[in-house]
């Protein structure tokens, strides 16, 4: 495992990156589900999870998904949402529902953008605080394959976002 992709903090504490999670399946030979049973037990509080979904559909980039909220196509649990935008919207664009400190929160961004690639990717990054993290987590480590994962983590999604009538335009 990279030294880089696991940061140990004070308190006895792991963070573990998206890559940490790569390095584990590498090192596993396994998908993510199943290199996290080697190293997390019962032992660990979880405080904050994230759980990513990522998309490379042109028509689900954040703005697509923003003005969708807008038009009430899309429900959400949320009261607000904030947008972050350059002036080329499809690039760097960000949208937020939900505080940086709240149990639950959802960022629509460009992921292409943000690791300085070209072309259509966009994450729907749900993050988890407090007592929700380890309710999920507790979900999560009971789960046997990368696809329940998926199944689970559109559930997750779903719970936040109700995409309705939302025809993607």
């Amino acid at each position: 495992i990279n030294d880089d992709a696991v940061n140990v903090i004070p308190a006895n504490c792991q963070q573990f990156s998206g890559m940490a999670i790569t390095s584990l399946m590498e090192a596993f030979g396994q998908a993510s589900v199943p290199a996290l049973h080697y190293v997390c037990d019962d032992r660990w509080k979880v405080t904050r999870l994230d759980i990513a979904i990522d998309c490379f559909d042109p028509e689900l980039r954040p703005r697509h998904f923003y003005a969708a909220l807008d038009r009430g196509d899309c429900k959400s649990i949320f009261r607000s949402w904030r947008e972050i935008a350059n002036k080329d919207l499809d690039v760097g664009h960000t949208v937020y529902g939900g505080g940086a400190e709240s149990e639950k929160q959802l960022r629509v961004y460009d992921k292409s953008a943000e690791q300085g690639q070209e072309g259509i990717w966009t994450r729907y990054e749900m993050v988890f605080n407090g007592k929700r993290a380890q309710e999920v987590w507790d979900m999560v480590k009971g789960l046997q394959s990368d696809a329940q994962l998926l199944t689970e983590a559109l559930r997750l999604l779903d719970s936040m976002v109700s995409f309705g009538k939302w025809d993607k335009g």
